[in-house]
């Protein structure tokens, strides 16, 4: 016989002579003593309550004469078929012998045994030394191998031979042989068992060998499961065939109703193929209200942690079950787990069900962010009132009390310091001035949270808000996204639509960064007149620094890559934002300085504003203006930076009255760098360019343009002109070749010029020009193919030396050499509508054309992706 499941039954028997009809004989069943001690064992019949059942096959039988088997009986149930019916343990003991259709078990009380054979099934869990309770299911009746099914049992004491003292079944506490004897019914049991375990202890780890040091001891594998130690982790899959494969562990406490409890656990999939796991934690002798969680692993998915947290079911659970099915059953090796543990949790809040998986890159964590779904996922706490209108949630803090947000626990699980960006959509169509906190934080705690506060005034129409930074210094195994509405007016609204939370390990993200929309016609810049020192700006790779008499003095020593000031604004522009920037510059020193200066997204050098100028020796502090047009996508921070040459080290630029707007009234078409009146000459008569003003190249070839009016000779050279650069005609247009250079990837040339009569022209100032050498090809990361609108979209992860040109095109194909193909404007995510089922192979490029090696992917319209994103099941 085998086990399948669960129950804790006590025993009587009633009359053995006469058989009365089944509902008098259950009233009699009543009256019965509820179990039977022998010799200082307790013992009940090994049948559920309510069911009659009778002997086949007594002492007196011609087969139960052996010594192995004497004074065993042979029962079947009364009117049923005895195939899959339960089989408990009739005494508390410990499991001696398992052959998955026969038990042993050893009650260690004056040396009794009792045997079970021919099972169908074993319960789970019955391993050698694994204890088990009166009442409690070992297995099925059946008729291994080959008897019609029937349950063999026998009571005995020591070995199982005469010789050793063989007793008969002791029922009711007569051993008459006449009493069992085949054909006798009125065998009863009754259910008024329960085991004493002891009660959970709470904030302990209640798993034995939760880290596997000890091999697979405490737990035990069912059905189709085949298992290994791998070092000291479980590796473990589900073969083909059967009905399921699982391994798991029976945990010997007592769980009152609705106990708190979480279970957390690494998990990995080595293998190829993508992974299934059903985690269940139960009451040990039934599948009634289990805590349940599913989770996706794809393929070659690393060693992370998983949680679960619960409640257990409306009844006493008096033995918890841990246990893990692995799917599909393919037999390819393996799901691996390590580090089980489970806790009684009285110190925290758990109200429902959380299947808590590691956060998945560049994914919306957020469930229903645009409330297509009503209020479907979210809460609300304190004074905060909330409706849905037009498919967004508008919500205001009422009087009285001490707060009111909305907000949404993210099941999650952040390793410290992990970089987090949230995007949303906030407006104010109320007439009065509204104040909005946001933060993420752990679900259990206000320690350490990302935090932003944002002024919405009257009438704000929605607009676009992002927060940035890293989670605490503790691992975060729940998130929250909360905002909260200020003031308690009660009056409506703040109204928020479209919220994403993305774990983003590509972002820069060294401290808390609050980014609202750009405000028109005011200025962006903090501390841009530097009446704060450099409060808010930084300096970057060989520039050093100093406050003079309140504005900024700054030069470029020799040596690296570049030096460079500059501010980043925490403002969000939509593309081809129209953007002005005033500042004063001057230059103390006595040789000329040049300020390169651009206006850029704070995390790519694609598409900046950028202007240069000249500054002769001792020019004063005037007044310089830039303006032009954000790129071509959203700008999510912006960045004010302005380079110093030549690396002399000597001093200084000054810059002070640094202003930025967003100008959405001007009309700006093109970059305009507008220069003080007494320099407009300069820089409208003496120009020198390399490659029409590109900031980056990819080849070490040029072509330099000159404009000079005027102009007859002129000599140019890769370094500081000396009196060994010969003069030569005055050519408009050279092809040049650059040289190798002390400065990294940067490049210059240098050039000046004379009239006809020899005469310096310029104002005898050397004119340059600089580019930056980029042959760093992009790097191809990652790719992934996921359900995108009505097709297929392919989200791809690529990157570019941070000081390179960046990426700007991808190509796609069908074929390995891309014929055919044309490049496209680079996107990370790109919908491939209209492909063929096919390989699909992809590269990037930069914006000087370095291109990645390509990589490929399978696509299939018919095949179903699964994301990152572990989805949890009740199924």
């Amino acid at each position: 016989m085998r086990l399948l499941i669960r129950c804790w039954l006590l025993l009587v028997l009633i009359g053995v002579g006469v058989i009365a009809p089944q509902s008098s004989q259950a009233q009699d069943a009543q009256e019965q003593p509820a179990q039977i001690t022998i010799d200082g064992l307790a013992v009940k019949l090994p049948f559920q309550p309510g069911a009659e059942w009778q002997v086949t096959a007594g002492w007196e039988a011609a087969n139960h004469q052996q010594a192995w088997n004497y004074y065993a009986v042979d029962v079947v149930p009364v009117n049923q078929a005895c195939l899959g019916q339960p089989i408990l343990a009739v005494a508390h003991g410990f499991i001696e012998s398992n052959n998955g259709h026969e038990l042993q078990i050893d009650h260690r009380v004056n040396n009794y045994r009792s045997l079970y054979s021919h099972l169908d099934t074993v319960s789970p869990g019955l391993a050698v030394g694994t204890e088990v309770f009166q009442g409690q299911q070992i297995g099925t009746c059946g008729g291994y191998p080959n008897f019609v099914p029937h349950l063999h049992f026998q009571i005995f004491q020591g070995a199982r031979v005469a010789s050793s003292g063989v007793m008969p079944v002791p029922i009711d506490g007569i051993t008459d042989a006449n009493r069992l004897r085949s054909g006798q019914r009125g065998l009863y049991s009754t259910n008024q068992f329960q085991p004493q375990l002891p009660p959970a202890p709470s904030q302990q780890n209640l798993v034995l060998n939760g880290d596997f040091s000890a091999g697979t001891t405490n737990w035990w594998k069912y059905g189709d499961a085949a298992w290994s130690i791998v070092d000291q982790g479980l590796n473990f899959r589900r073969n083909p065939g059967g009905t399921g494969g699982s391994v798991g562990q029976n945990l010997a406490y007592q769980f009152a109703a609705n106990t708190p409890i979480e279970a957390q656990f690494d998990l990995g999939n080595p293998s190829g193929v993508t992974k299934h796991v059903g985690v269940f934690i139960r009451h040990e002798s039934s599948w009634d209200q289990p805590i349940h969680c599913g989770f996706t692993l794809p393929p070659y998915s690393p060693m992370q942690r998983f949680s679960i947290r619960g409640r257990s079911g409306s009844v006493v659970w008096n033995k918890l079950t841990f246990e893990v099915w692995a799917d599909p059953p393919d037999g390819i090796p393996d799901v691996r787990m390590d580090n089980v543990a489970i806790t009684y949790r009285t110190d925290i809040a758990i109200s429902a069900k959380t299947c808590i998986a590691p956060a998945p890159s560049q994914q919306n964590l957020v469930r229903n962010g645009d409330f297509s779904a009503g209020t479907a996922d979210w809460w609300r706490y304190g004074d905060a009132s909330w409706g849905i209108v037009d498919q967004a949630l508008n919500f205001r803090r009422n009087p009285g009390g001490d707060g009111g947000s909305v907000g949404q626990n993210l099941p999650y699980r952040l390793n410290p310091n992990a970089p987090l960006e949230v995007q949303f959509d906030l407006g104010n169509p109320s007439g009065v001035t509204k104040y909005a906190g946001v933060f993420i934080r752990h679900s259990s705690s206000w320690d350490q949270p990302i935090h932003c506060g944002f002024t919405l005034p009257p009438y704000s129409p929605m607009q676009r808000y992002v927060v940035r930074g890293r989670s605490g210094s503790v691992v975060w195994n729940e998130l929250t996204f909360e905002v909260w509405a200020d003031p308690p007016d009660g009056t409506s609204d703040l109204r928020m639509d479209n919220v994403a939370i993305a774990y983003r390990p590509e972002l820069y993200a060294p401290a808390t960064t609050c980014i609202a929309p750009a405000p028109s016609q005011q200025n962006l810049v903090r501390n841009g007149d530097f009446s704060a020192g450099t409060a808010d700006w930084w300096r970057y790779g060989d520039a050093s620094w100093a406050i003079v008499d309140q504005g900024l003095n700054f030069k470029r020593n020799p040596g690296g890559d570049g030096g460079s000031v500059g501010q980043n604004l925490p403002y969000r522009l939509t593309p081809n934002a129209p953007l002005e920037v005033q500042f004063d510059l001057g230059n103390p020193s006595g040789v000329t300085k040049y300020a390169g200066v651009f206006i850029r997204h704070s995390s790519s050098w694609d598409q900046p504003i950028h202007c240069g100028f000249m500054l002769p020796a001792y020019s004063p502090m005037q007044r310089y203006v830039v303006r032009g047009r954000s790129g071509s996508v959203v700008w999510n921070e912006l960045t004010f930076e302005i380079w110093a040459d030549p690396p002399d080290g000597i001093p200084d630029l000054r810059m002070d009255n640094v202003a930025i707007a967003y100008r959405p009234d001007l009309a700006i078409n093109a970059t305009t760098c507008i220069a003080p009146t007494a320099n407009q000459e300069q820089p409208n008569q003496c120009l020198v360019q390399i490659d029409q003003g590109a900031q980056f190249t990819a080849n070490l070839n040029v072509d330099l343009e000159f404009r000079v009016d005027q102009a007859a000779t002129m000599r140019v050279s890769n370094q500081p002109l000396d009196s060994s650069i010969a003069w030569q005609p005055y050519q408009a247009s050279l092809d040049w070749l650059l040289t190798s250079s002390l400065l990294g990837n940067n490049r210059t040339v240098y050039a000046e010029f004379r009239d006809s009569q020899g005469t310096m022209l310029c104002a005898g100032h050397e004119l340059r020009d600089d580019i930056r050498l980029d042959t760093t090809a992009p790097n191809l990361i990652e790719m992934q193919v996921y359900p995108f609108a009505a097709s297929l979209g392919l989200a791809i992860t690529a990157s570019d030396d941070p000081t390179g040109s960046g990426i700007n095109a991808v190509q796609l194909s069908s074929r390995a050499d891309f014929s055919g193909s044309t490049w496209l404007p680079y996107s990370p995510v790109i919908d491939l509508e209209g492909l063929p089922n096919s390989t699909l192979y992809v590269r990037v490029r930069d914006s000087v054309g370095n291109s990645s090696a390509a990589q490929s992917i399978a696509i299939s319209t018919q095949q179903t992706y699964r994301l990152y994103l572990p989805m949890t099941s009740d199924q």
